[in-house]
Protein backbone atom coordinates (compact mmCIF):
# COMPACT_ATOMS: atom_id res chain seq x y z
CA UNK A 1 0.00 0.00 0.00
CA UNK A 2 1.73 3.30 -1.16
CA UNK A 3 2.20 6.14 1.34
CA UNK A 4 3.49 9.53 0.92
CA UNK A 5 4.81 12.68 2.37
CA UNK A 6 5.80 15.72 1.48
CA UNK A 7 7.31 18.93 3.77
CA UNK A 8 6.94 21.78 1.09
CA UNK A 9 8.07 25.44 2.98
CA UNK A 10 5.31 28.08 3.18
CA UNK A 11 5.69 31.45 2.39
CA UNK A 12 6.38 33.77 4.60
CA UNK A 13 3.33 35.45 6.29
CA UNK A 14 0.88 32.84 4.81
CA UNK A 15 1.06 30.09 7.61
CA UNK A 16 -1.98 31.65 9.12
CA UNK A 17 -4.53 31.91 6.42
CA UNK A 18 -2.85 28.55 5.67
CA UNK A 19 -4.11 26.57 8.55
CA UNK A 20 -7.48 28.56 8.20
CA UNK A 21 -8.05 27.41 4.77
CA UNK A 22 -7.17 24.00 5.99
CA UNK A 23 -10.01 24.48 8.84
CA UNK A 24 -12.52 25.30 6.70
CA UNK A 25 -12.02 22.62 4.24
CA UNK A 26 -15.23 20.36 3.81
CA UNK A 27 -14.51 16.72 4.61
CA UNK A 28 -16.46 15.20 2.21
CA UNK A 29 -20.54 14.68 1.08
CA UNK A 30 -22.40 15.68 3.80
CA UNK A 31 -20.32 17.93 5.80
CA UNK A 32 -22.17 20.98 6.64
CA UNK A 33 -19.96 22.55 9.36
CA UNK A 34 -18.47 24.37 6.23
CA UNK A 35 -20.85 24.95 3.39
CA UNK A 36 -18.98 27.83 1.57
CA UNK A 37 -15.81 26.38 1.72
CA UNK A 38 -14.20 23.99 -0.78
CA UNK A 39 -14.08 20.32 -0.68
CA UNK A 40 -10.69 18.69 0.82
CA UNK A 41 -8.28 17.59 -1.95
CA UNK A 42 -8.53 14.38 -0.95
CA UNK A 43 -12.61 14.14 -1.36
CA UNK A 44 -12.14 12.87 -4.78
CA UNK A 45 -9.60 10.23 -4.14
CA UNK A 46 -11.86 7.27 -3.31
CA UNK A 47 -8.82 5.15 -2.65
CA UNK A 48 -7.60 7.06 -0.07
CA UNK A 49 -7.15 5.32 3.58
CA UNK A 50 -5.47 8.30 5.55
CA UNK A 51 -4.53 11.24 4.29
CA UNK A 52 -3.65 14.89 6.64
CA UNK A 53 -2.65 18.35 5.65
CA UNK A 54 -0.63 19.96 8.67
CA UNK A 55 0.62 23.64 8.96
CA UNK A 56 4.19 22.54 11.11
CA UNK A 57 5.48 25.62 13.10
CA UNK A 58 8.81 23.87 14.19
CA UNK A 59 11.40 26.19 12.44
CA UNK A 60 10.28 27.69 9.36
CA UNK A 61 6.39 27.00 8.70
CA UNK A 62 5.90 24.21 6.55
CA UNK A 63 3.13 21.79 5.54
CA UNK A 64 3.04 18.28 5.83
CA UNK A 65 0.82 16.25 3.13
CA UNK A 66 1.04 12.78 4.32
CA UNK A 67 -1.66 9.99 2.83
CA UNK A 68 -1.96 6.29 2.35
CA UNK A 69 -3.53 5.19 -0.74
CA UNK A 70 -3.99 2.22 -3.13
CA UNK A 71 -2.68 2.34 -6.13
CA UNK A 72 0.05 3.89 -8.16
CA UNK A 73 1.11 6.89 -6.15
CA UNK A 74 2.08 8.60 -9.55
CA UNK A 75 -1.80 8.56 -10.87
CA UNK A 76 -2.50 9.27 -6.97
CA UNK A 77 -0.40 12.48 -6.71
CA UNK A 78 -1.52 13.69 -10.40
CA UNK A 79 -5.03 13.47 -9.23
CA UNK A 80 -4.44 15.38 -6.06
CA UNK A 81 -2.66 18.25 -8.14
CA UNK A 82 -5.46 18.60 -10.12
CA UNK A 83 -8.36 19.67 -7.14
CA UNK A 84 -9.47 23.68 -6.28
CA UNK A 85 -8.30 22.86 -2.96
CA UNK A 86 -5.01 21.77 -3.80
CA UNK A 87 -4.13 24.39 -6.37
CA UNK A 88 -5.24 26.76 -3.54
CA UNK A 89 -3.41 25.40 -0.75
CA UNK A 90 -0.37 24.89 -2.71
CA UNK A 91 -0.58 28.72 -3.54
CA UNK A 92 0.52 29.76 0.23
CA UNK A 93 3.99 27.41 -0.52
CA UNK A 94 7.30 28.28 -1.85
CA UNK A 95 7.99 26.40 -4.97
CA UNK A 96 11.83 25.21 -6.16
CA UNK A 97 13.36 28.23 -8.10
CA UNK A 98 13.47 26.32 -10.94
CA UNK A 99 9.48 25.02 -11.01
CA UNK A 100 8.33 28.98 -10.18
CA UNK A 101 5.64 30.34 -12.78
CA UNK A 102 3.83 33.89 -12.03
CA UNK A 103 0.63 31.57 -11.21
CA UNK A 104 0.59 28.31 -9.44
CA UNK A 105 -1.58 25.89 -12.08
CA UNK A 106 -2.47 22.24 -12.47
CA UNK A 107 0.67 21.40 -14.19
CA UNK A 108 3.09 23.20 -12.38
CA UNK A 109 1.42 21.31 -8.93
CA UNK A 110 1.43 18.05 -10.77
CA UNK A 111 5.27 18.72 -11.49
CA UNK A 112 6.03 19.49 -8.43
CA UNK A 113 4.05 16.61 -6.25
CA UNK A 114 5.50 13.87 -8.52
CA UNK A 115 9.22 15.25 -9.35
CA UNK A 116 10.66 17.41 -6.87
CA UNK A 117 12.20 14.89 -4.30
CA UNK A 118 13.82 17.16 -1.90
CA UNK A 119 10.71 18.06 0.15
CA UNK A 120 9.82 14.37 0.18
CA UNK A 121 10.23 12.34 3.74
CA UNK A 122 10.43 9.21 4.51
CA UNK A 123 6.76 7.64 5.53
CA UNK A 124 8.00 5.09 8.15
CA UNK A 125 5.57 5.74 10.93
CA UNK A 126 2.18 5.59 9.40
CA UNK A 127 0.24 3.21 11.66
CA UNK A 128 -2.42 0.95 9.92
CA UNK A 129 -4.86 -1.52 11.57
CA UNK A 130 -5.52 -3.15 7.94
CA UNK A 131 -3.65 -6.00 6.29
CA UNK A 132 -1.15 -3.94 3.56
CA UNK A 133 -3.15 -6.03 1.15
CA UNK A 134 -7.13 -4.71 2.03
CA UNK A 135 -7.52 -1.77 -0.38
CA UNK A 136 -10.36 1.15 0.50
CA UNK A 137 -13.01 -0.87 -1.28
CA UNK A 138 -12.81 -3.92 0.33
CA UNK A 139 -12.50 -2.06 3.47
CA UNK A 140 -15.93 -0.42 2.87
CA UNK A 141 -17.26 -3.72 1.89
CA UNK A 142 -16.86 -5.42 4.97
CA UNK A 143 -18.29 -2.32 7.07
CA UNK A 144 -21.43 -2.36 4.74
CA UNK A 145 -21.28 -6.17 5.71
CA UNK A 146 -21.00 -5.38 9.30
CA UNK A 147 -23.60 -2.62 9.09
CA UNK A 148 -26.08 -5.00 7.54
CA UNK A 149 -25.43 -8.19 9.66
CA UNK A 150 -26.34 -5.63 12.89
CA UNK A 151 -29.51 -4.42 11.42
CA UNK A 152 -30.65 -8.41 10.82
CA UNK A 153 -29.10 -9.00 14.24
CA UNK A 154 -31.92 -6.44 16.12
CA UNK A 155 -34.05 -7.16 13.43
CA UNK A 156 -34.50 -10.90 13.87
CA UNK A 157 -33.41 -11.29 17.42
CA UNK A 158 -36.68 -12.86 18.42
CA UNK A 159 -37.04 -15.41 15.20
CA UNK A 160 -36.62 -19.00 16.03
CA UNK A 161 -33.88 -20.83 14.72
CA UNK A 162 -35.16 -22.23 11.88
CA UNK A 163 -36.88 -19.15 10.53
CA UNK A 164 -33.72 -17.07 11.56
CA UNK A 165 -31.43 -19.63 9.08
CA UNK A 166 -33.26 -18.84 6.20
CA UNK A 167 -34.24 -15.24 6.46
CA UNK A 168 -30.32 -14.80 7.18
CA UNK A 169 -29.79 -17.00 3.50
CA UNK A 170 -32.08 -14.59 2.12
CA UNK A 171 -30.35 -11.59 2.79
CA UNK A 172 -29.13 -9.80 -0.19
CA UNK A 173 -25.26 -9.16 0.72
CA UNK A 174 -25.04 -13.02 2.32
CA UNK A 175 -26.52 -14.37 -1.34
CA UNK A 176 -24.12 -11.98 -2.61
CA UNK A 177 -21.35 -13.41 -0.62
CA UNK A 178 -22.59 -16.91 -1.38
CA UNK A 179 -22.57 -16.54 -4.61
CA UNK A 180 -18.74 -15.00 -5.37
Amino acid sequence: MPEVTILTPIRDGEAKGLRELLRSLRRGAGDDLAPAALDSPFAGLSVTHFARLVVIDVGPPSLLLTSRFDGDERSYLSKLGQSAAALEIYRRCKRPSRRRRAQLDAETLRDYLLNYRADRVQASYVVSAFPTDATVARINAALELRAALSRFAVREQSSPAVVLAHRFRQEPLIREMAQA
